[in-house]
Order: structure tokens, then C-alpha cells, then sequence
């Protein structure tokens, strides 16, 4: 496919005691199958249904940086030019856990009045001083690589403009215009669910600034056709984490 909304992982390829074990956990809790909303008349107004879109990416027209946001996390991933590496930026360390979706009388089957039923979903750990720049291609299949790359080479008609003379561009899942999908809304700025939901505006400098919800004041990254740089919550640039990609893809195998 090349529509690479969902993110696909290698499970398989490191220890599960090693260090890209936490990389990989961190990776994973940008994927699953759930996400909450606002309703009335549930346990604390949040109810949790299927997760359909999964991702958007976005890009300046003639820039060299991509961005997947994804619909249920406050991390994202970055590549800072074609055929580059994927990094995670992570300002949220996050884990799964088992919430209650709901709960359905089964007396008959079990004697017992109520049966729950459990889902695994991203909740935050904490929330980090200084966001963390973590490599993410090793842990990335082939396949969605290959198709992150048709988005940008071979599926340009994919793309749409942010606003009609926007040079912002985003591509996501054609279920966007589905019915009674509210938080869908990328034109207007905004993207995914209730927890952690995404915003993103332009400056009027050439900037688009991708906020999340969850992080802290300040915190932000900003997107232009230059590049991208993030500043931290106190307005510091921080990205030597980015330079250092940059540097280790562009340079010339040692003879």
C-alpha cells in the first residue's frame, strides 16, 4: 500500500532487555487500536472506540522535512530529508495499559453480574524536562519506509494544501471525511483525540507550529521549507539531536 497511516514496526529485531527495547516500547505506544472521546453519561465523560485514521503526515511544498503525527500520542516522528532517518521525538514517556471499555451483564455464562471488557491504550509516565530525540529506522519495516517514500516521490496528488494558498501540506487516510469523525479536522489545525490532541498553525513568518495538547507551554516544533527546529518550554532551540542525524546520514563512507 502506499498509504503508510499506521505505523508498522520490526518486533523481532532487538533484545527485549537491551537498550532499543525502550525505543521500541516507546514506538509502539504510537500505534493501537483505540482512542477516546468526549460522551455523556459514561465513567469520567470519556468513552473509547475503534481508532480508524491512524496518522497524518506533514510537509513544506518545497522543503525537505516530513512529519507523522499520530491520532492517539503526543510523540511524534520526523525525517529531515528524503531517504533520511526517522526520528522519535519524544517529550511524553509513555507505556500501555489495560483500560475498561466496557462492561456487559454475563450472569448466565459466569455467575458473575458483570463481565469487563479490557483494552491495552497509551497513558502517559511523565512528562520530560528536555524532549528526547531517539532513532527510530531500525525499528521501522521496509515496507512502511518504501511507502513513506511513494508519498513524497511517486503519490503527489495525495497531498492537499493545508488552506488554498497554503505552502503546508498534509496527506492522510480518504476515512477523514467519514461521518462522526470530529477530530479529523486537519484543515483547520487540529488533529487527533481528546487526550492529546494535536494543533498546527502558520505563524506568518514561514513557520507551521506543531504543538501537542499534553506538552508543556512553549514547547513546540516549528516546520518551514528550510527544515525544522524545536524549542523547548523556556523558548531554547534544541536541535543537536537533529543536526547530529543530518550529519551522520550526509557523510561519505570511510575508505
Amino acid at each position: 500500500s502506499h498509504r503508510p497511516f499506521r505505523l508498522d514496526l520490526l518486533r523481532w529485531n532487538h533484545d527485549d532487555e537491551g537498550p532499543e527495547a525502550e525505543v521500541f516500547e516507546q514506538l509502539r505506544c504510537l500505534t493501537g487500536d483505540w482512542r477516546t472521546s468526549l460522551a455523556k453519561g459514561v465513567p469520567c465523560g470519556l468513552q473509547w472506540t475503534a481508532l480508524e485514521l491512524e496518522g497524518v503526515f506533514l510537509r513544506h511544498r518545497a522543503g525537505p522535512a516530513l512529519l507523522w503525527l499520530p491520532e492517539s500520542a503526543p510523540n511524534l516522528l520526523l525525517q529531515r530529508a528524503p531517504g533520511g532517518p526517522w526520528t522519535l521525538l519524544e517529550v511524553v514517556e509513555l507505556e500501555k495499559q489495560t483500560r475498561i471499555k466496557d462492561k456487559v451483564s454475563n450472569k448466565r455464562c459466569t455467575g458473575e453480574e458483570e463481565v469487563a471488557l479490557q483494552i491495552k491504550v497509551a497513558a502517559p509516565v511523565r512528562t520530560h524536562d528536555n524532549a528526547k530525540f531517539r532513532d527510530a529506522s531500525p525499528h521501522l519495516t521496509d515496507d512502511w519506509l518504501q511507502a513513506v517514500e511513494d508519498l513524497r516521490s511517486v503519490w503527489q496528488w495525495d497531498w492537499r494544501p493545508l488552506r488554498q494558498t497554503s505552502p503546508f501540506e498534509f496527506v492522510q487516510d480518504k476515512l477523514v471525511c467519514a461521518p462522526g469523525y470530529p477530530i479529523a479536522d486537519v484543515t483547520r489545525g487540529f488533529y487527533g483525540e481528546t487526550r492529546w490532541q494535536w494543533r498546527f498553525l502558520e505563524d506568518g513568518r514561514g513557520n507551521l507550529v506543531v504543538r501537542n495538547y499534553y506538552w508543556p507551554p512553549g514547547m513546540r516544533l516549528l516546520l518551514s521549507q528550510g527544515g525544522m527546529s524545536f524549542k523547548t518550554e523556556d523558548g531554547r532551540e534544541d536541535s543537536g539531536d537533529l543536526r547530529t542525524a543530518r550529519s551522520a546520514a550526509d557523510a561519505e563512507p570511510a575508505v
